[in-house]
Parts: structure tokens; sequence; C-alpha cells
């Protein structure tokens, strides 16, 4: 059996993105969804790959996002919960809050969509126990919000740096510092500490880091940096016979220029590429994923990793 690989999508609006960086889009999901999602469909449909595209669920009051996610579900892709409103420091909410958010946006996904999420990303991974919690009770297979990386305080700071600068504060995110600590290939988490391992009845699938030195493996890595050092990771995980889960972004698949994006987006790292250019990227490392590891849904990989397909023995 392959080693799985998963892609994942998370379809902030560029007033998410903007607010995150301390800038200002008026635009919302329009051009994510009227513009960046038909060009990943255009991209997965060439490489015969299936997506898990995270969705936020105050956009789904807009019918053209309506029926861009349709056309999503159309196409094979699996569309997952991303909190109702996407609030950042969603880790300092009270419980309760943290429950409604998880809940409305689940709700959302069911009555717009028909959708009946099972997985999850915690808004600028800013996860804790008590979501996990949330998560459990509602039955939900997986969670996807651990960012196992070392250098998480460098770019806390770098962040920090730039909110503060632009909004007089900082926006947290990432989680506890311990989570830097956590596994890196997907694991059941244990009730009262996420970074463990345990008995909880859903899988954690973190963002793929390297490993030893934990760089993160998503698309802004992939931007960012030599590709080489992306396909290094993926030999890396590979050797470990661990998951590769690809992250990226609805802004990604946008072009500053060509898109008239929001001046105040210019601060935003993946703006320093031209659309061609990240499109020759993703098609190169898609073409590798796909002749070296299986590409998986993230619902089908917590299903068949719950009944042990997935154990160490089984892909070997």
């Amino acid at each position: 059996m392959k080693l799985p690989a998963m892609i994942h999508v998370d379809l902030d609006s560029l007033r998410t993105i903007a607010e995150f960086f301390g800038a200002r889009a008026d635009d919302g999901a329009r051009l994510i969804h009227t513009v960046a999602v038909p060009r990943f469909l255009k991209l997965f449909r060439a490489q015969e790959i299936k997506a898990t595209f995270f969705v936020v669920g105050r956009d789904l009051s807009d019918e053209t996002t309506v029926a861009t996610l349709r056309q999503v579900l159309a196409e094979g892709h699996e569309v997952a919960n991303h909190t109702m409103n996407h609030p950042f420091r969603m880790r300092g909410l009270p419980r309760e809050q943290k429950a409604r958010e998880i809940r409305d946006g689940h709700n959302v996904l069911l009555d717009r969509l028909g959708v009946e999420a099972v997985g999850f990303r915690a808004p600028g991974y800013d996860v804790d126990e008590e979501m996990l919690e949330i998560l459990h009770e509602r039955g939900y297979l997986y969670d996807s919000s651990l960012f196992p990386s070392f250098l998480v305080p460098v770019i806390k700071a770098y962040t920090i740096m730039i909110q503060r600068s632009r909004l007089g504060h900082a926006l947290d995110g990432y989680g506890k510092f311990i989570y830097g600590f956590g596994p890196i290939a997907p694991y059941r988490p244990r009730s009262g500490a996420l970074e463990a391992r345990g008995e909880m009845f859903l899988v954690e699938i973190p963002v793929s880091m390297m490993p030893f030195l934990r760089v993160p493996l998503h698309s802004t890595t992939l931007f960012a940096t030599s590709p080489g050092l992306v396909r290094l990771g993926n030999w890396l995980l590979s050797l470990g016979g661990i998951p590769y889960t690809f992250l990226l972004h609805g802004v990604d698949l946008l072009d500053f220029e060509d898109d008239r994006v929001p001046d105040g987006l210019r601060v935003c790292p993946t703006f320093r590429k031209r659309l061609r250019e990240k499109l020759e990227l993703l098609e190169g490392l898609l073409r590798e994923l796909t002749a070296t590891r299986a590409v998986i849904l993230s619902a089908d990989y917590a299903r068949l990793y719950l009944q042990g397909a997935y154990s160490k023995e089984a892909v070997q």
C-alpha cells in the first residue's frame, strides 16, 4: 500500500487574510470563490486529485459561494468546517463560544450544501483541548489544527511585529507552545493533552513538518524557498512512513496584479510570486505526490486510520 497524502485548501476570505496582516480588504470571499476556487478545481482535475476544502460558514451567505462549493462537491472533493466566523484568538474564547463557532459552522454547511462535516481546522491553528472535546462530542472524525513546529516562536514574533505596527495589537495563533513538540504524524490525541498520543476517538492530522528540523511543508514554504526543500521534506516523511498533509490557502491561486487584489494585501507572502510561477511549482509538487503516494480525502483517511488500516505495519 502506498503512503497517503492529503491536500488541504483553507478558503479564508480576503477580509480575513487582511485582518491577520493588519490591512484592509472589503472584497470578502468574492475573489476567492469566483476566481481562485475554479483554478484549484482545474489544477486538481488535471492531476486527478481530490482535496479537502475548509470553509468558513459566514461566507455561505453569498449565493455565488454556495454555487462554487456545490461544484467542489460535484467533482468529488470534501468540504470541512473552518468555524462560522473565523475568530482569531479562538483558544481564548469561553467554551460555549467555541462550541457555538463549531456548531454554527457545521450547521450552515449542512443547511446550504447538505454536507455533514466530519473534519475541522481552527482559525490560525489556534486549537486547544476544549475544542477537541467539543469535536469529539459532536462525532467528528478528525481535526487538522496542530502546527507542530519548533519555529512557531519565530513565526509568532514576525506576525506580531507586523500586526502591532498596523493594528496596535497582536492576534494570537498556533496554539500552546508545547504543541510545537507534538507528533508530526497523524495520531489519536490524549484527552486533556492535545500534544500527546492517547485514546480519543478522533484523529489529529497535523500540518506536515519536515522531520528533525520541523520546517512547515505547506504552500508558503514552497513559494518562499526552493521546491527542493519541500521535496526533501516529502522524502524524509516517506522514509519515516509518515503521511504528507499539504496545506494551501485560497489566496495562493490569485495573482496580485491581474486579479486586482486590494493593495493592502501586498504584504501577504503568497503575492511575491505571479500566478504562473505558483502554478508551475504546485503542478510539479502534485505530480511528485501522485507518483509516490496515494492522494486521499481526509475524511476517508480518518475512517481508515480509526479502523487500523494505516498502522505502520499496514503501509509497509
